[in-house]
């Protein structure tokens, strides 16, 4: 029997997209694309903005932190009884203006013609407010930013040092008696110097045991108009800044270090005890009158610190027009895009303050 077979008509195979088809697939992707990039765009300036965030308030913190620790510590002389204020013996008012604290020259209390490490060492806080002080006036303070206030902080290391270790050149203190069986009291301060440290230092505790050997510490913080401020590197970034005492060939020396950047203002109110009981009655900015002596500053037991960080870049679409209170200052932002934050922190200044209240 004869197979009948069916055919059927080939229909045409689609061969790919229309024009049509292709261009809305575009369209498609390319709203895909804009929108992650969109997306990621604001994800990125977002991770931006909380990374500046992030550096404003670390800066600002160490900042802050590093000065009240400073501060707390000042006035540490090591072994020692003596009320700050005591009419007599080495916290005598035996001169009359304020010592230079760039100087690394060590003077006699006697000698008026230059203001010299020993008359200053026992003013354990010093400042200059912002308003009044000179770009200049003090020598190793150098880039200073107008209008902030400049603060000198001075004390020994609680870490003593040997007398075999002591460093040629670098500033010690030692405070003790003159005799084991003695009751007078007395400091050395000096450079280490190998061939004589033995007959300088040589002051002891009531046991007859050598009284201990401290470096000096001077700290000077104040607020530059720039992180690196020479060279094809300069910037703009301003920067909170210290001055070192230290020590270089052998010989004393002052070096500038800085601490972090964006900080932008420093402003301190000082708590003044006006009746000896190791509290303070009143706070006062640099700028008073009184605080051109060195007795006034010999009463200050507080200090209240106004730091005002700034991000180091700025941010797109901001603007920032706030005045902000720092103790008896104002300071108001320049209506620029960098944002700012205020720290303010207050300090009990622990050494001078106990042994009046003691």
């Amino acid at each position: 029997m004869r197979r009948q077979f069916q055919t059927f008509s080939n229909r045409s195979a689609q061969a790919g997209l229309t024009l049509i088809e292709f261009m809305v697939a575009i369209l498609l992707g390319m709203v895909i694309v804009a929108a992650m990039a969109v997306l990621i765009g604001n994800q990125s300036a977002a991770r931006g903005e909380i990374d500046r965030a992030g550096r404003l308030i670390e800066n600002g913190r160490y900042s802050i932190t590093t000065m009240v620790e400073d501060l707390q510590m000042a006035g540490y002389w090591g072994e020692i009884y003596i009320n700050p204020d005591a009419p007599t013996g080495m916290f005598a008012a035996d001169f009359t203006s304020l010592p230079n604290p760039c100087s690394v020259t060590v003077n006699s209390p006697e000698d008026a013609a230059s203001k010299g490490l020993k008359e200053g060492t026992f003013l354990y806080i010093q400042g200059y407010d912002g308003s009044t002080y000179t770009a200049g006036d003090l020598s190793c303070v150098t880039n200073w930013k107008a209008g902030t206030d400049i603060l000198v902080v001075r004390r020994a290391d609680p870490n003593a040092v040997a007398l075999a270790s002591l460093v040629n050149g670098q500033m010690y203190l030692q405070t003790g008696l003159t005799s084991a069986t003695g009751t007078t009291f007395a400091y050395s301060l000096a450079p280490g110097a190998s061939a004589d440290n033995a007959t300088t230092f040589n002051l002891v505790t009531q046991g007859g045991v050598l009284a201990q050997i401290r470096p000096l510490i001077v700290h000077i913080y104040y607020v530059a108009t720039c992180d690196v401020c020479t060279g094809g590197s300069a910037d703009t970034i301003p920067t909170l800044k210290r001055v070192d005492l230290g020590v270089a060939s052998g010989v004393p020396q002052i070096s500038t270090v800085a601490i972090a950047e964006g900080i932008e203002n420093l402003q301190i109110d000082y708590g003044y005890d006006a009746d000896g009981d190791g509290a303070p009655d009143a706070d006062y900015n640099a700028a008073n009158t009184g605080f051109a002596t060195p007795d006034t500053w010999k009463n200050v037991m507080s200090a209240k610190i106004y730091l005002l960080a700034r991000d180091i870049d700025k941010s797109i679409g901001f603007v920032d027009g706030k005045a902000y209170s720092m103790g008896t200052a104002s300071v108001a932002a320049p209506n620029d895009a960098y944002k700012r934050h205020l720290f303010m922190q207050s300090v009990r200044i622990a050494n001078p303050s106990l042994r009046r209240s003691s």
